[in-house]
């Protein structure tokens, strides 16, 4: 996947605008959607800002074929409490 496309990505998973995500960057509105879009590049200071808020590593942004897996902190709850549920029924058929 593209930086662009990883890029918004993020932003919708993580349920903000791209007013918010160009001051996460610090350039304008404006600008900020043609970054989003592909007609314009993201800087490198862009990139390692979105790595930095995201907690993401720039090999993730930056590699087409990371083998990072991104899931939101929501998943994340989903597939604890789902292993939990597992566990309790492995103890309960012993």
């Amino acid at each position: 996947m593209e930086l662009n496309k990883k890029v918004k990505y993020l932003r919708k998973t993580n349920k903000l605008t791209q007013e918010k995500m160009a001051k996460i960057i610090g350039t304008k509105g404006s600008n900020y959607s043609r970054y989003e879009s592909g007609e314009q590049s993201f800087t490198i200071e862009h990139i390692k800002k979105i790595s930095s808020y995201f907690n993401v590593s720039l090999t993730y942004l930056l590699d087409d074929n990371p083998k990072e897996i991104l899931i939101t902190e929501h998943q994340f709850k989903k597939l604890i409490e789902a292993k939990n549920i597992i566990e309790e029924i492995e103890e309960t058929t012993k």
